[in-house]
């Protein structure tokens, strides 16, 4: 289903385009780490709205890079839920990255926290 509407909407737009959204904050000028300190939550989804606003007409799909949103904890958990919730508002796909492996019961887990949660259409699983 997913790989169905990926390739419809790659036909509409006519290219292949999927937008990145993995937040390097250690790289942030001082005033943008300033923002961070005082709101990770709002930063992150502030920061990602705003790529997706930029990029959601000519584009397909947008990939969250989890990790980068995971190192803030709850706050950073949550920015990526709205930041989710927001790509799929304007009809975007949304692709998880997060590259988990392990035994079954907790490959479910992560399935789980993905698509039931967060509500991710798709997650990449192992990078090799």
């Amino acid at each position: 289903m997913f790989f169905k509407k990926l390739a419809d909407r790659n036909v509409n737009f006519k290219n292949q385009l999927c937008i990145g959204i993995d937040p390097h904050t250690n790289n942030l000028p001082n005033f943008f780490k300033t923002e961070l300190q005082k709101s990770p939550e709002n930063f992150l989804s502030s920061f990602s709205k705003c790529l997706i606003d930029t990029a959601h007409n000519k584009c397909s799909s947008v990939k969250f890079q989890s990790a980068f949103f995971e190192v803030f904890g709850s706050a950073g958990i949550e920015a990526l839920k709205q930041s989710i919730d927001y790509a799929k508002s304007l009809n975007l796909l949304t692709i998880l990255d997060v590259k988990r492996g392990d035994i079954s019961s907790t490959m479910r887990a992560y399935g789980t926290s993905a698509f039931d949660y967060l509500g991710a259409d798709a997650m990449t699983v192992l990078p090799y």
